[in-house]
């Protein structure tokens, strides 16, 4: 280990990124650098908080747009990946439908072991099953890309299966966490005693 440290220019007892934690995988997709981070910390502390002292199992990080929200949950994210198997984080920017998402999410979840289940339905129950036997934390940025203009807190109608991915996370029986960003505050976790 330590000639691979050192043919790697590493000083011993020095890490080439902090968030890389040996025995779990990551994916950051489109999140964003968090090198250049400063504030927050009373959010970061009470997120963190969130974390690992009560587990929550969904956390929401709500605000106008260009508050730093991205990036709140990027930086608090990489501080506590390494209390999760793996972290996968995927932008909504775009609209991915539902399906793509649980599909690349089941994928990296599996290693690439095998097609994914078919039907959404199926394809949560695989995802319970890999969040019943390890931690892991998934992040959803830009949430309200996919919910419905013209009804606030209500998911675009090609879109309504998100809801499931956010009870899968919320109804508890893992160790898994779901953190989203959004700027608005979709209606079931509104009904939701505790959400933040």
């Amino acid at each position: 280990l330590y000639e691979q440290i050192q043919a790697a220019g590493l000083e011993p007892g020095k890490a080439a990124a902090p968030a890389l934690v040996i025995g779990n995988r990551q994916a950051w997709g489109e999140a964003p650098s968090t090198e250049l981070f400063f504030g927050r910390q009373a959010e970061m502390e009470q997120i963190g908080h969130w974390i690992t002292t009560e587990p929550a199992h969904l956390i929401a990080i709500l605000g106008i747009g260009g508050q730093g929200k991205t990036t709140l949950a990027a930086k608090t994210a990489r501080v506590h990946a390494g209390q999760y198997a793996t972290v996968y984080w995927r932008s909504l920017i775009n609209a991915p439908p539902v399906e793509m998402l649980l599909d690349d999410y089941l994928s990296f979840l599996s290693q690439n072991q095998g097609a994914p289940p078919e039907g959404i339905p199926a394809k949560i129950a695989a995802i319970r099953g890999y969040l019943q036997r390890e931690p892991h934390l998934l992040v959803l940025d830009n949430l309200e890309t996919v919910l419905d203009a013209a009804r606030a807190g209500y998911f675009r109608s090609d879109y309504e299966e998100f809801e499931q991915v956010l009870h899968l996370f919320a109804n508890g029986g893992h160790q898994s966490t779901l953190m989203v960003t959004s700027r608005e505050l979709p209606l079931i976790l509104g009904r939701r005693d505790g959400s933040a």
